[in-house]
């Protein structure tokens, strides 16, 4: 296929705003906006920052799990030192 130059960008942005998590609703609302000559700059912004935050959230969550799955291999690991 051959795409012109903003096609080409669009596909471009897609494939960035895939790796930092954006919905296809946040695209298509960023392309909306575009399309209608708005600057998106602030929206692209706050869907960063709000995916950022759940990014974090979910960073503490699963260190939180590292740290009770490390402890529950301590706890079994004691159990089988006290057996043998």
């Amino acid at each position: 296929m051959f795409y012109n130059a903003h096609q080409q960008q669009r596909l471009a942005f897609i494939l960035t705003a895939r790796t930092l998590g954006f919905s296809i609703k946040d695209m298509t609302n960023i392309f909306y906006e575009t399309d209608q000559n708005n600057q998106a700059c602030s929206l692209v912004r706050d869907i960063i920052e709000n995916r950022l935050a759940d990014v974090e959230q979910q960073f503490l969550k699963t260190q939180a799990l590292i740290k009770v799955m490390k402890q529950a291999i301590g706890k079994w690991q004691q159990v089988i030192k006290t057996k043998e």
